[in-house]
């Protein structure tokens, strides 16, 4: 061999020979390649969130704050608007922060929704005995938050307008942890005791997540319906007993928030502006229908990112496990049951999102609403394309035979592509950046001539900008018109101090 080509052969032998681990050195380069490529693309999405301001309802919500004080503007809001008393509590602590706190939702919303998803993963992988490594909850993670962020209906209103993201995104970070929560207890309690702390924990982790949206409660609500039901009929011994008081004890927790949540006295005043609720019979068949065509479109126009959803983890499921002989051999039955199982469910959940839509509005969902649903089917098509990668490894062990090297270079180099694919959506983030920022420049613009009003005494403000309206297309948002008695005026004037605010176009 030639002596230049020697420190390539050392380092080839250094990637394959795992020298007594559990995989070769190759697969964590891997797996850490494809953290650092979907982390990028979740970094720009954090970094847009710097120019995010207040537009539409949250004007109200402040306002309230600033005119009634912390407690009072909540038991205002419950009784005469939004159901959602966590959610509220929320938004109304944010206010504390400064108003420059808005601008870090979307950073703080993608860290700890990493976070909990990470160990959710690590929780569950322990329970199964799957020996997940770390950084491969950590890639999975950052891909079920990556593929949903990119796929969601209205980007904007559930990433950087803090009402959306608090409504309806916040509560899958909850989701995440409330998860990890009943496994971390179920893995660290006996077959004859379990401690009421761990219960008491998820019940009230149920009830704090479902107190945010009248939407996640009914989702986390069926999610731990059909959890419970799973649990009573497929969960043997020994860790029945206690995953029947977990689980049961968030269910608990969760019927207790949907109660509190349909019972608000603001459902009242909400529901007088809708149309005349549907009887029992359209409203089942309007919620299927809608849950029907979310699911169809989804699969449909989101058929390239579903691919790659289901080829990552697919790939890598099977390089890490297939020469893993430590690894334990599942029944074919329990992996079949498993893949079945979990589009059937994940339908079942996309209906329980529709249907609080169908029930009060009589229609299809907001996007904003689907952000839940969208998760629900990015978590489908990784859940199933892991268990394809396992059910392929699985035919490696029950054979004896280790799977040939050859073959898992071959779905590494596969496997390498797709994970470049987060590289080219982060081109993309990175050139909207000069729109946001020309955006925020012009609400910072507004905003100080608000100011200078002010200080001078001046409390009908009507501000001159040929580009009014123009964001309301692009973000989907009621923003500032000519009309002082329009909503978001009002709101934006109390916000302010102010008797009347108006934006005009020159």
């Amino acid at each position: 061999m030639p002596q230049y080509l020697k420190p390539l052969k050392k380092l080839g032998k250094w990637l394959v020979n795992s020298q007594g681990e559990v995989r070769p050195r190759w697969v964590d380069l891997l797996i850490a390649l494809g953290i650092v490529t979907f982390g990028m693309a979740l970094f720009l999405y954090a970094y847009l969130g710097i120019f995010s301001r207040y537009y539409a309802d949250d004007f109200c919500i402040s306002s309230a704050f600033f005119t009634s004080g912390f407690w009072r503007s909540q038991i205002g809001l419950y009784t005469g608007w939004s159901p959602g008393f966590t959610g509220t509590f929320i938004q109304i602590s944010s206010e504390l922060f400064g108003r420059l706190a808005i601008q870090i939702w979307p950073a703080l919303l993608i860290v700890l929704w990493t976070l909990a998803l990470t160990w959710a993963i690590l929780q569950v992988g322990k329970v199964t005995r799957l020996r997940v490594p770390a950084i491969l909850g950590l890639l999975l993670a950052e891909a079920l938050i990556f593929f949903t962020i990119l796929e969601a209906p209205q980007q904007y209103q559930v990433l950087y307008w803090r009402i959306g993201l608090v409504a309806y995104t916040l509560p899958l970070v909850f989701m995440a942890f409330l998860i990890g929560l009943i496994f971390n207890r179920l893995r660290k309690s006996d077959a004859v005791r379990l401690s009421w702390g761990g219960s008491a924990a998820c019940a009230a982790v149920a009830f704090f997540a479902g107190g945010i949206s009248i939407t996640y409660v009914v989702l986390q609500t069926g999610l731990l319906a059909l959890a419970f039901i799973t649990v009573w009929l497929l969960i043997r011994p020994p860790f029945r007993r206690n995953s029947r008081m977990l689980v049961g004890a968030a269910l608990v927790g969760s019927l207790l928030a949907l109660l509190a949540v349909a019972l608000a006295p603001g459902n009242a005043v909400r529901l007088a502006a809708m149309p005349v609720r549907p009887h029992i019979f359209s409203f089942i068949r309007m919620a299927v229908t809608n849950s029907m065509i979310f699911i169809y479109i989804s699969l449909k126009d989101n058929a390239f990112l579903n691919i790659l959803a289901v080829l990552m983890p697919m790939l890598i499921t099977y390089t890490l496990y297939a020469r893993d002989q430590g690894l334990p051999k599942l029944r074919p039955s329990t992996l079949t049951l498993a893949l079945f199982l979990i589009p059937v469910f994940s339908s079942l959940l996309v209906l329980a999102v529709c249907a609080p839509s169908a029930y009060a509005e009589s229609s299809y969902p907001e996007g904003r609403v689907l952000i839940e649903a969208r998760f629900i089917t990015v978590f489908m098509m990784i859940a199933e394309g892991a268990l394809i990668g396992m059910s392929l490894s699985q035919l490696h062990l029950w054979a004896n035979e280790p799977a040939p090297l050859y073959l898992q270079l071959i779905l590494a180099a596969v496997f390498l592509v797709v994970i470049l694919y987060p590289l080219y959506d982060a081109r993309k983030t990175y050139l909207e950046i000069p729109f946001y920022r020309q955006r925020a420049a012009t609400w910072d613009a507004h905003d100080a001539i608000i100011r200078a009003s002010l200080q001078q005494g001046i409390l009908d403000v009507n501000i001159k900008d040929s580009q009014a309206r123009s964001f309301d297309e692009f973000s989907g948002l009621s923003d500032l018109t000519s009309d002082p008695t329009n909503w978001v005026n009002q709101c934006a004037a109390d916000f302010y101090g102010l008797h009347h605010l108006t934006v005009n176009a020159p």
